[in-house]
């Protein structure tokens, strides 16, 4: 009894609409409230209290849209009944070593992108984050070595599946020694950037991963998951506090994070009046990545349109709403719901079926990223996950069948004759 009420609360938590709930009660509801109970704002409006308004209207609908999408959908039927991964095609061992290969190329691009501009004390002491780079086209590294290392610590996790959730083996020194540094590794990667949804992906994966192997208590599972929310939400608080001499008011005000909503009002306020809609141009940008005389990145659209200016090392966010109203209007935010909702239905129905340790070990990653998509953007979905997490683990079982399947036969073959 007590442990299906154990795994009853942890559902409970982990389920997406509860996830949802949280996002927006952080970047909307809080941040709302603080702002109409002290009447600051950042930015200018012709009519601040109408922008809310209109502003909070329009997310309320895409909350509603999203919700809808995600209760009606099935998105992952079609996957019962096709082939699945299990341990007749990837290999534990093969692919932990191609996992393990992976990090440490992606090691070595990320320690040679912080050589290139300047090395790690001016990594840890530049503000803004983003203006760390000042070699012009060392950008692809950072790309690489976190596409190495993110990818393959999901990799190795997803390897070592097997031996941390068999209740029948024992747990080597040797088997936490790796999943420990490959932990910290990726997190402190992730914390020398100083980007909080860098930091959410390995630790809130990590969380639930070895929570659903049963490596972890309830007791550590509240504990570590405490931490990794506070820390998420006080992140830019703690970053005030250390590299600067902030009054505490403007430390609290760090802790609300109310940036997001306040340049979602601005969009409401400017676009199309003085601003004209994007018609897709930022999606493209999610495309192009890193490549010259592409359009203009979401993020400087929107200083642009905040500030009237495209200013170096500065970008905004306005949450996925944000990007899709700028483009396409109010329709175009409700659209959003309902890629959001389907985008959480996705993770959340394809741990349901029953797909062997490698989707079991995956999926924790997909229900992350898919609830950190909604306080970002599109390109942070296709940067984040499509390019840094999804194709190393893909590749990796690519690779093992293509061993199993192929060449291991030809080896056997080639040795016979």
């Amino acid at each position: 009894m007590a442990v299906t009420t154990r795994k009853f609360l942890f559902e409970s938590l982990i389920h997406p609409v509860v996830l949802m709930n949280g996002i927006v009660g952080y970047f909307v509801v809080f941040p709302a409230i603080y702002i109409v109970a002290t009447g600051r704002f950042r930015f200018e409006y012709e009519s601040p209290f109408v922008a809310l308004a209109i502003s909070l209207a329009i997310l309320f609908g895409v909350y509603l849209v999203a919700l809808f999408a995600f209760h009606q959908s099935d998105f992952t039927r079609y996957l019962s009944a096709g082939p699945r991964f299990d341990r007749r095609v990837a290999n534990p061992y093969l692919l932990f070593w191609v996992g393990l290969g992976g990090f440490v190329v992606g090691l070595l691009f990320y320690l040679y992108y912080v050589n290139l501009n300047g090395g790690f004390g001016r990594l840890l002491t530049v503000t803004p984050r983003t203006a760390f780079q000042q070699i012009p086209n060392t950008g692809r590294y950072r790309l690489f070595g976190l596409l190495g290392v993110f990818g393959g610590f999901i990799t190795i996790l997803s390897a070592l599946y097997p031996a941390i959730a068999s209740p029948s083996r024992e747990k080597s020194p040797l088997l936490w020694a790796v999943v420990g540094g490959a932990s910290v590794i990726t997190i402190a990667i992730a914390v020398s950037f100083r980007a909080r949804m860098l930091i959410l992906i390995p630790a809130a994966y990590l969380l639930v991963y070895l929570y659903t192997t049963d490596v972890i208590t309830d007791r550590h599972f509240v504990v570590l998951g405490s931490i990794t929310v506070f820390f998420g939400i006080a992140f830019t608080f703690i970053e005030h506090l250390l590299i600067s001499s902030a009054g505490i008011w403007m430390l609290f005000e760090a802790a609300i994070h109310t940036a997001r909503l306040q340049v979602f009002m601005v969009l409401v306020d400017r676009v199309p009046s003085q601003y004209p809609y994007q018609w897709g141009e930022t999606f493209l940008r999610a495309i192009l990545i890193g490549v010259d005389g592409g359009p203009l990145r979401y993020g400087e659209h929107l200083d642009i349109i905040a500030t009237g200016k495209n200013r170096p090392g500065v970008t905004l966010s306005a949450m996925l709403t944000g990007e899709f109203y700028l483009n396409f209007g109010v329709i175009g935010a409700l659209m959003s719901g309902v890629l959001y909702g389907l985008c959480l239905k996705f993770a959340y129905q394809l741990r349901t079926l029953e797909m062997g340790y490698l989707v079991n070990a995956l999926y924790p990653v997909l229900l992350v990223g898919a609830v950190l998509l909604f306080p970002t953007n599109i390109t942070f979905g296709v940067k984040a996950i499509g390019l840094r997490l999804l194709p190393p683990l893909f590749l990796s079982v690519l690779v093992v069948f293509l061993y199993q399947h192929h060449f291991k036969q030809w080896i056997q073959t080639e040795a016979k004759n």
